[in-house]
């Protein structure tokens, strides 16, 4: 004989698990966020530090101190390259991400695959061509 009750059991444990996965989902979303802006705070104030100690103007990604340089390897490339781009003082060029990606971590295998991720980003409305050659994060 069926028992009701294992079937009310059953769909409340469904319905759980969706809340939590949806939960889940909801800060992770949170948290990549709060790594982006966190890594381009620590960028800022390395930029801004080296800007006052040598009196010059900031490059277009200033490095953060070693042991405070974000980690883009577990970002997905077009992430890691995005958030290049919010770290970055001014638009940069090609080799400018392409820099920005290998003080992150990232060893991305030609400048192509940077220049064909920047495009996807443009597409996507993530970035902007601000001029010839030239990205900034949208």
């Amino acid at each position: 004989m069926f028992d009701v009750r294992c079937l009310f059991t059953y769909v409340n444990l469904y319905n759980e698990l969706e809340q939590t996965d949806q939960q889940i989902a909801e800060r992770r979303s949170v948290l990549q966020a709060t790594e982006i802006e966190l890594a381009r705070l620590l960028a800022m104030r390395a930029a801004i530090f080296e800007a006052t100690a040598k009196d010059e103007s900031p490059s277009p990604i200033a490095a953060a101190p070693p042991s405070e340089m974000p980690n883009l390897q577990m970002l997905h490339r077009t992430d890691a390259v995005l958030q290049v781009l919010t770290l970055g003082a001014s638009p940069m060029s090609i080799p400018e991400v392409w820099d920005g990606l290998k003080a992150g971590g990232r060893t991305e295998p030609k400048y192509q695959v940077v220049a064909s991720t920047l495009s996807l980003l443009v597409k996507q409305g993530r970035a902007v061509r601000s001029t010839r050659g030239r990205y900034i994060a949208a």
